[in-house]
């Protein structure tokens, strides 16, 4: 007679591979790592060009930080995000 695997077994070796990462899941996080770098970087330089070009409206120049990381961001964070 073939032995029954007891109850917290079986769910042991069904949670193993979740907790394992695959190669393409690293390779997503690096790539939304990057992109959330370049966003970043884009939202910093576009906030000292507007800060170089228009010198006295601070507000001017981190509405359009605001601006383009809210455009930026969701396109780097979505793939690292774990729903």
């Amino acid at each position: 007679m073939a032995s029954v695997p007891s109850l917290p077994a079986s769910c042991g070796s069904s949670s193993r591979p979740q907790q394992s990462r695959s190669r393409a899941q690293a390779l997503a996080d690096r790539a939304a790592f990057i992109l959330t770098l370049i966003a970043l970087g884009s939202g910093l330089i576009t906030l000292i060009v507007w800060l170089a070009l228009r010198s006295g409206d601070a507000s001017f120049a981190v509405q359009r930080l605001v601006t383009v990381l809210v455009i930026a961001c969701p396109h780097a964070l979505g793939s690292r995000s774990r729903w």
